[in-house]
């Protein structure tokens, strides 16, 4: 059962009070009115029995709730796990009145929401006035009729625009880019984890979401895969809240003028096909309307920054009249460095790239959501504010108004831009970057590879290490760190980061990159006998991980528990270290879940006293192609990665985690993986080891 603000008060106080309570009492522990909490009390009663509890009153001692156990436990859990509502912050309690608006289009009286929130009907109605210059915005209206009630007035379109613009604001940019990296359910759980009060899963079916989500990840198309992040999470909550309103009855009015003007090419069948396999999906009738707006979103969506041609495909500003305005467009942000930014053809690139769709957005009165423009306004503002200015010439050329989301945008590419040529005047030295996880080479090595893809290697260098390395010889020469775990208390310069590495995480990365390129630092001369004596030592734990490398079967529906013991038994043959490996690989899965389901595979790893030497295994099923018990969820095998605490816990940390980089990287390998041949997993993880071995000794010196 779903309680008001103010009933979660009081219930919070009734459980706190088990012997009984007078209603005077928890009105005097509430600052509220005896008559105020008898009125509640009167709709909390009915409440209550939906959840199999009820409210007694006892002579003697008051008020108190009666229950099965395990009933009142839930309720605690509940009233525990929900977020109270601040009613004395403004802007809290202003977006959770502006949700229970958009929730719900019919009309109630201001009464209704002061005894949702526990504030008076003056309040609410002077909380509706602060929020007319938002709805205004998306052309919405609040009406309001004597003996009516309030109730929010506009077209169907506008309406929903309004509910995405309210989901874009509300649902943190981390969640939305989950979505990216993250299959299964996670728009649906990203949009029921990310709000404060009234979840956000009661304006959008969390079943609809992935059922929507399933039918676009069915779609290998180019198109598609070029939306930025933030597009194609807009493009997917855009077609759920029409395919929840049709089925609610709810229609987009006909539009005939968007009808002819937009032509038909690859573009619309691709939105043809996206329609097809949702009416299928979901066994509904959708109206040509829809098609179109759908058709909109895919013209009007930011596509991903890339500097390859390939992506200007379908921009239909002809050269000339593109060329010229980005031209134009450099002049208007009026800096020293006019000229290096028209020789910047990454940055001329990526404006070309922006503006068509941009135009497009504009001229259909299509609404884009920048989730980073807080930080770009206060990170960068002489940038932003120089974008403003672009944006002014861009108004004057178009007619339309340029958003600040949409200035944003452009101070994204113009501050890049800014930093390359910065780095073009100014001496830089490469930056030693540490990336650190509880082992150094799990977690660390899956950071490490998807970063070694977006930093420059002429930039920095990347390592991994284990959280026991930190202030040791081996980490001696590291300028900072990055880590998803808090390394305050090291005393290190370090930047917490997603293991997803989001788009904000690289921006922090890059800025300090950038600090510490300006930072002299001395080398010192390698000694050739410890070069010689560390070649060796690599070379012997290689050929000793390749000779005891082994394949290992379980039944499908294994528990994650068995497999632990008996992959424990496997690589030790001795029941004492047997136990002390497994206490070891259970700490390491409480840490964070090895499992990895968007690689179909587990990373079991840990450092341990239980062997002697670095070893490799791996573990498929007998006959299933993936193990059946819920916890693996659906992966089909498991990488198993010891590594054994002693003086060598470098090397060895490097080469297994040269594997653990390899297993990001190469599809191939991890296909390869969730097969049984053993003699083929042991030739492909020679191949990777002899590549590891070859970089360390060109490295060395």
């Amino acid at each position: 059962m779903e309680y008001s603000p103010r009933a979660k008060q009081i219930l919070n106080v009734l459980m706190q009070k088990k012997e009984g309570i007078t209603e005077q009492e928890i009105g005097d522990s509430l600052n509220l009115s005896k008559r105020t909490v008898q009125r509640e009390l009167k709709g909390l009663e009915t409440d209550l029995q939906q959840d199999h509890i009820e409210l007694k009153r006892n002579r003697g001692t008051g008020l108190y709730l009666e229950g099965k156990e395990e009933n009142l436990v839930n309720l605690k859990n509940q009233l525990s796990n929900d977020k109270e509502l601040d009613v004395t912050d403004k802007e809290e309690r202003r977006k959770y009145l502006l949700f229970e608006m958009l929730k719900d289009r019919m009309p109630h009286k201001l009464y209704y929401f002061a005894e949702q929130m526990g504030v008076s009907e003056t309040t609410i109605a002077g909380d509706m006035e602060k929020l007319t210059p938002w709805l205004e915005e998306n052309h919405l209206a609040i009406i309001r009729k004597p003996g009516y009630g309030v109730v929010l007035s506009g077209s169907e379109k506008h309406y929903r625009e309004a509910l995405q613009r309210f989901i874009s604001e509300t649902v943190t940019t981390e969640r939305l880019n989950s979505v990216l990296y993250q299959k299964s359910d996670a728009i649906a759980k990203a949009v029921q984890d990310s709000t404060d009060e009234g979840t956000i899963y009661e304006l959008l079916n969390g079943d609809v979401i992935q059922r929507v989500l399933n039918v676009l990840n069915g779609f290998d198309d180019k198109r598609l895969r070029q939306l930025a992040d933030n597009a194609y999470v807009a493009l997917v909550m855009h077609i759920t809240i029409a395919i929840q309103r049709i089925m609610e009855g709810e229609v987009l009015e006909s539009d005939r003028r968007l009808e002819l003007s937009l032509q038909q090419d690859e573009d619309y069948g691709l939105a043809q096909q996206i329609i097809l396999q949702l009416e299928k999906e979901f066994n509904i009738i959708i109206p040509a309307v829809e098609l179109d707006y759908i058709l909109l979103h895919i013209r009007g969506s930011k596509l991903k920054y890339s500097d390859t041609p390939e992506d200007m495909s379908g921009f239909t500003l002809s050269d000339e009249e593109a060329l010229d305005l980005v031209d134009q467009m450099i002049d208007a942000f009026g800096t020293d460095y006019v000229y290096e930014l028209k020789c910047d053809e990454v940055l001329i690139h990526g404006l070309l790239v922006h503006l068509q769709p941009t135009l497009f957005r504009l001229k259909n009165d299509m609404h884009i959501y920048n989730p980073l423009l807080e930080d770009i306004q206060k990170e960068y503002p002489d940038i932003y504010e120089r974008c403003k200015a672009v944006g002014s010439l861009l108004e004057k050329k178009t007619g339309f108004h340029i958003n600040d989301a949409e200035i944003g945008y452009l101070a994204t590419h113009f501050g890049a831009a800014m930093v390359r040529i910065s780095k073009k005047k100014t001496y830089s030295r490469k930056v030693s970057i540490g990336i650190v996880c509880a082992s150094g080479f799990g977690i660390a090595r899956l950071m490490l590879t998807k970063l070694s893809n977006k930093l420059s290697d002429s930039a920095c260098s990347l390592h991994a290490f284990g959280q026991e390395e930190i202030g040791t010889d081996a980490a001696s020469d590291v300028d900072f760190y990055i880590s998803s775990m808090d390394l305050s208390r090291f005393g290190v310069d370090f930047v917490y980061v997603s293991p997803l590495i989001t788009a904000k995480d690289l921006a922090q990365v890059q800025c300090k990159v950038e600090e510490y390129a300006h930072i002299p630092k001395s080398t010192a001369n390698s000694d050739i006998t410890h070069q010689l004596d560390a070649i060796t030592s690599v070379s012997q734990t290689i050929k000793s991980i390749l000779h005891n490398y082994r394949l290992m079967q379980f039944d499908e529906d294994i528990t994650f528990d068995q497999m632990l013991e008996q992959i424990s038994l496997h690589m030790t043959l001795n029941a004492k270290r047997a136990h002390q490996l497994h206490l070891d690989l259970q700490n390491r899965e409480d840490l964070a879940s090895q499992i990895i389901p968007e690689l179909g595979i587990g990373l079991l790893h840990c450092r341990t006293t239980s062997v002697n030497e670095a070893a490799v295994a791996t573990a498929v099923p007998f006959e299933n192609d993936r193990f059946m018990n819920p916890y693996f969820k659906g992966i089909a095998a498991c990488v198993i990665l010891l590594i054994p605490r002693d003086d060598r816990t470098k090397i060895n940390a490097d080469l297994l985690g040269s594997i653990s980089s390899s297993l990001a990287s190469d599809e191939s390998f991890v296909s390869l993986v969730k097969q049984s041949d053993e003699e083929a997993v042991r030739n492909r993880l020679a191949e990777i080891l002899k590549n590891h071995l070859s970089s360390y000794v060109a490295h060395l010196g």
